[in-house]
């Protein structure tokens, strides 16, 4: 087990690297952040996605990631990522909980950074579309479980996504393959790891590790988090689970430059180029 003066230098860290991270949460905040210029890629990608604009599912993506980031400092300190920090302050590291939160933030920058990333409009276009397909399919699949339809009908709704993509240049042919492509989260982590450097082995790591311990995984909690045998009773071992600083470290390091470079591509797709 990590030492004491080990788990506050984590977090200290942990915590500097949250509160470095509100400017995020101040872009987000701020009335017209999400604007594009005329004359930038998006400028030229939203007619292309009409009505499921590109820049609105990226914008959307950030700021789910900055409530996320939000809660994530507040569930560690109790104080709101607003305000300054005091000279003394206590750090709450929970065994499970905050990984769901770290998962969110993670998956969010990700998700940004595949929409966003490809340099060809095309792909760009392609890829938001099949975003909003896979959506609304799982919106059907919802729908039927509590009585409902949707309206209009899945096949209207993948008939208009199919007009989108064809009068973009992609063949029929491919258009129907790509609305059958399931993209998951675990591809786009691992994309916006290449092109950070975290990589994409690291990224997929965090991302699971993540998500291990917010479905409650046995393994994962005994391997992620700290924990001490206290007494065996016959072939049952009773232990103390408790958070670990320098794990949640490396998850939100991790999901937060994911982050910084889904900021990043944003304002370069937004910024006019011609």
């Amino acid at each position: 087990m990590a030492t004491e003066n080990e788990d506050q230098q984590h977090q200290r860290a942990l915590l500097q690297i949250l509160y470095d991270a509100r400017k995020y949460d101040e872009i987000v905040r701020t009335d017209g952040g999400w604007s594009i210029q005329d004359g930038s890629a998006l400028a030229g990608d939203d007619p292309r996605t009409h009505p499921y604009e590109l820049s609105g599912a990226a914008w959307s993506a950030l700021s789910v990631a900055r409530v996320h980031l939000r809660c994530l400092y507040s569930s560690l300190t109790g104080l709101d990522i607003d305000g300054d920090v005091p000279e003394q302050c206590t750090v709450t590291v929970h065994t499970h909980a905050q990984y769901t939160l770290i998962r969110g933030l993670l998956e969010n920058g990700a998700r940004t950074v595949w929409m966003l990333a490809p340099t060809l409009r095309a792909e760009r276009v392609q890829r938001r579309i099949i975003l909003e397909w896979n959506e609304v399919q799982q919106v059907v699949k919802t729908l039927a479980l509590l009585g409902g339809t949707l309206t209009p009908d899945l096949e209207t709704r993948k008939a208009k996504l199919t007009a989108i993509l064809t009068s973009g240049g992609t063949s029929p042919r491919d258009a129907a393959a790509l609305l059958k492509s399931r993209p998951g989260y675990g591809e786009m982590v691992r994309e916006a790891g290449s092109l950070t450097t975290i990589t994409s082995d690291r990224a997929e790591a965090a991302w699971k590790a993540c998500s291990s311990m917010a479905h409650g995984d046995f393994r994962g909690s005994f391997s992620i988090g700290e924990h001490e045998t206290l007494r065996t009773e016959g072939t049952t071992a009773i232990a103390r689970v408790s958070g670990s600083p320098k794990t949640m470290l490396w998850g939100t390091n991790v999901a937060i430059t994911l982050l910084k470079h889904a900021f990043h591509l944003y304002e370069q797709r937004a910024t006019r180029h011609h």
